[in-house]
């Protein structure tokens, strides 16, 4: 979040600095710093890549060059290794659990590709909006809000804790749709999401249910509705505004006749 509001205010060292400490902690925060790239090039490309090599040689200044090395090679071959998919218990609450209650079982391989998929496809529309000199603002809280759905629903290890990395984005979108002309069917279905989220976090808190596909698919199932409505708002303003735009001249032209 504050990579994204530095990014906004200009300040391009302290968003990169952000994304860098967030990907060393967390790996997969790296994809918000790469979409923020495709926006902002020129400004985050050779900031965000000299922070992570900075960032990746600060371990070696700070303990023996032989340690670090060896930390750093059994994270890779762990990371390789580690699939969770294989035992419930520790399963991810992503997509493919959402699929699984519909007895789609998905390979490893063939959900890795899903992953790259969705993120190549947020990439994309980010692309996309910038091409069309979309706002800002606008480009921003979209990349904010699918990005927060795609770490959720096509992370690597989504957690029942890790939900809550979606709150900001779902409540700044309920606000906004509350405020602004915005039809029924989207705020009814924001409220849902929020409903279903919620039911999710207090069945993990207060009910001790078997860990199954269908208790594990209720938070993915929350953050699903909410990706779709954002994609679907974002579209709808884009179909806006494309029409106010070849409206205007036609207006012009009416008023010079």
């Amino acid at each position: 979040m504050i990579a994204i509001l530095a990014a906004h205010l200009k300040r391009w060292t302290l968003s990169a600095v952000c994304v860098g400490i967030s990907a060393y902690l967390k790996i997969y925060p790296l994809s918000v710093g790469l979409l923020l790239v495709l926006i902002y090039p020129r400004q985050l490309s050779w900031r965000l890549a000299l922070t992570l090599i900075v960032l990746g040689a600060l371990p070696f200044i700070l303990q023996q060059s032989a340690y670090v090395f060896e930390q750093y090679q059994r994270w890779f071959s762990s990371r390789a290794a580690d699939d969770r998919r294989m035992h419930m218990d520790i399963a991810p609450r992503d997509f493919a659990m959402v699929l699984k209650v519909l007895h789609i079982n998905l390979s490893s391989h063939a959900v890795m590709i899903l992953q790259v998929l969705a993120g190549a496809a947020l990439a994309a529309l980010c692309v996309f909006g910038r091409l069309r000199q979309w706002s800002e603002e606008r480009l921003l809280v979209c990349l904010f809000t699918l990005a927060s759905c795609w770490m959720l629903l096509f992370g690597p290890s989504t957690e029942d804790a890790t939900y809550t990395m979606l709150a900001p984005a779902l409540v700044l979108a309920i606000v906004q749709a509350f405020h602004q002309p915005t039809p029924s069917w989207i705020r009814i279905l924001l409220c849902a999401s929020y409903a279903v989220l919620l039911l999710g976090s207090m069945i993990n808190s207060f009910f001790g249910l078997k860990k199954s596909a269908y208790v594990m698919s209720v938070q993915p199932s929350g953050a699903l509705i909410f990706a779709v409505v954002a994609v679907i708002w974002i579209s709808r303003q884009y179909a806006s505004f494309s029409n106010q735009t070849r409206q205007a001249p036609k207006n012009r032209s009416a008023e010079s006749g």
